[in-house]
């Protein structure tokens, strides 16, 4: 059979198909395919509507957990600068502090205690290399001794919340002395 035989043949075969068509629509029938056909486009989009729901379903739990694990971070903000009161209330003169620091620590004890229960943590800074992520630059100190980029004193401490920064360390930070001084 030569392709151009084949080719009138397929025509052929779609010229009898539509044909069976017209006239089982005119006889007022539908053909099984064009039954078949809006089922099968049913059952397709049923399944694309679940996939969806299952996805946006999946969404929505993400969204909540992370509202649930993020949802006291400003009140932490808050609490901050209390907790840098109290510390700086310790760091007073020995002979001035006896009996009102005992109670301070108690209390420092016991707040630093529950920040850390809802995921709050100090990040540790002096000596350790500078990270501008966790911590603030803001002093140079050229020093000879130390690595350069290197944390040489926290002027204020810095807070994680989970995994995520909640205040950046204020830090002082090793630079290599110049050229002239050496």
């Amino acid at each position: 059979m030569s392709p151009e035989d084949k080719g009138e043949r397929r025509e052929l075969e779609r010229l009898r198909r539509k044909d069976e068509g017209e006239a089982a629509s005119e006889a007022g029938g539908e053909s099984p395919e064009d039954k078949k056909a809006p089922q099968e486009d049913y059952a397709e989009r049923w399944l694309r509507l679940r996939a969806e729901f299952e996805n946006f379903k999946k969404r929505k739990e993400k969204e909540l957990s992370e509202f649930r694990d993020y949802a006291n971070e400003e009140l932490l903000r808050e609490l901050l600068p209390v907790l840098d009161s109290l510390e700086q209330a310790l760091m007073l003169n020995p002979g001035e502090r006896r009996g009102v620091a005992e109670g301070l620590e108690l209390i420092l004890g016991q707040f630093k205690e529950t920040l850390k229960r809802t995921g709050l943590r100090e990040i540790a800074s002096t000596g350790e290399p500078f990270d501008p992520r966790l911590h603030e630059a803001v002093m140079l100190v050229e020093v000879a001794v130390q690595p350069e980029n290197t944390v040489l004193e926290e002027i204020q401490k810095g807070y994680l919340f989970k995994d995520k920064v909640l205040r950046p360390a204020k830090v002082s930070v090793a630079k290599a002395p110049s050229q002239e001084e050496q």
